[in-house]
């Protein structure tokens, strides 16, 4: 099953062959051996058909995210006294890196990437969301900052997800 899920098998015949009772002795085919064969058709259809879980894991992660960029926005311009750009950059900064971890180990399963690497590409891609981020605020500069850097984020989240899932992130 493996193979053929993994292998991208395009021809496949059917070998029959015939099932008995057995005459002697007890089944190896036990209730742990169907829950570990169910796990890894689950497993499979999961590694298979992953970008919908993953963008739900990656929303997900990416609201996390949100609460903590939108408290540092706020305590960088109303309180440190920054411009709306310079706190969203900052704010920027830290939920990227916070995002970067949970979903490394929990949206993408990538443990065994090698941590520098995957995090400077994880970085230049989420670049692109705080790119679409800052061009929504200017587009909305009319608005007060902290609902125009929401709806940045919201849409930056489309371009940060695709690198993610598809560069950063996606199995070779």
């Amino acid at each position: 099953l493996e193979i053929l899920a993994r292998g991208r098998v395009r021809n496949v015949v059917e070998v029959p062959i015939r099932f008995e009772d057995r005459g002697a002795g007890h089944s190896k085919f036990s209730a742990h051996e169907r829950r570990e064969y169910l796990k890894q058709v689950w497993t499979l259809y999961r590694d298979l058909n992953a970008w919908p879980h993953r963008l739900l894991k990656f929303v997900i992660t990416g609201t996390s995210g949100l609460g903590l960029h939108l408290l540092i926005l706020w305590l960088l311009v109303s309180r440190a006294g920054l411009t709306r750009y310079q706190g969203a950059t900052a704010a920027f900064i830290a939920a990227m890196s916070s995002n970067y971890l949970i979903n490394r180990v929990w949206t993408f399963r990538a443990k065994g990437s090698n941590i520098p690497k995957s995090y400077v590409l994880y970085a230049l891609g989420a670049v692109g969301g705080l790119g679409v981020q800052l061009g929504v605020m200017r587009l909305l500069e009319s608005m007060h900052y902290l609902p125009a850097a929401f709806v940045g984020i919201v849409a930056g989240t489309t371009v940060t997800f695709l690198i993610s899932h598809l560069w950063v992130f996606g199995r070779r």
